[in-house]
C-alpha cells in the first residue's frame, strides 16, 4: 500500500485497502476493517472507480454482518448486488445473494433464505463459478438448518422460485422476494 501511495496509484491503493478490510473482518478486527474499507471507499468514490465502489459496498455489508447489524447488512448487500448487476458481474452477484441469505438465516427468515440461496445457485451455474471453499462450512450449516426447519415442499418451492429468478437474470432486488 505504501508503494501505491508513493506513486499516486489511487485505484491500486483503494483495492488494497478494501482487500485489507476483508482480511481484518476475517480476523475479527472490525475497527481496523472499518477504517480500511472506509478509506478505500472514499478513494474509489473520488476517482469514480465503479468496480471498487461495488467491492467496498459489498465489504461494508460483510462488516455490518460481522458487527451484528443485520439491517445495514441487508441494505448494503442489496446495494452491492445492484452495482454488480450493473457491471454485469454474475459471480459477484451470487456472492451478494449468499451474504443476504446468510443474514436471513440468522434472522430466522428461512423461506426467504431458501429463495436467495436458490437464486445464487442459479447464477453460479450460469457463469460456472463454484461456491468458494472458504464459504462451504457456513453454506452447509445453513442448508442443514433449512432442511431441518422447513418442510420439503416449502423448501423446494422457495428454492426453485429463487432459482427461476436467478437463472433468468431478473433478480433486481429492490425489496425482499415476495412470500408465497
Amino acid at each position: 500500500m505504501a508503494l501505491w501511495r508513493e506513486v499516486g496509484n489511487n485505484e491500486g491503493l483503494a483495492s488494497c485497502l478494501i482487500a485489507l478490510g476483508a482480511v481484518w473482518i476475517d480476523l475479527g478486527r472490525l475497527e481496523q476493517a472499518s477504517r480500511a474499507i472506509e478509506e478505500g471507499g472514499i478513494i474509489s468514490q473520488a476517482i469514480e472507480h465503479t468496480w471498487n465502489i461495488a467491492l467496498s459496498t459489498f465489504t461494508r455489508a460483510q462488516l455490518a454482518h460481522a458487527q451484528g447489524d443485520t439491517w445495514s447488512a441487508v441494505e448494503l448487500y442489496r446495494e452491492s448486488l445492484a452495482r454488480y448487476q450493473a457491471l454485469g458481474n454474475t459471480g459477484a452477484s451470487a456472492i451478494c445473494l449468499e451474504g443476504w441469505a446468510r443474514v436471513r438465516v440468522i434472522e430466522g427468515k428461512l423461506e426467504l433464505a431458501a429463495h436467495l440461496y436458490g437464486a445464487a445457485e442459479a447464477l453460479r451455474e450460469r457463469c460456472q463459478i463454484p461456491l468458494p471453499s472458504r464459504n462451504l462450512p457456513t453454506y452447509r450449516q445453513d442448508l442443514a438448518l433449512l432442511h431441518k426447519e422447513l418442510d420439503k415442499d416449502r423448501l423446494e418451492a422457495n428454492w426453485l422460485a429463487g432459482r427461476k429468478r436467478g437463472a433468468d437474470g431478473s433478480y433486481t432486488l429492490c425489496a425482499d422476494p415476495p412470500r408465497r
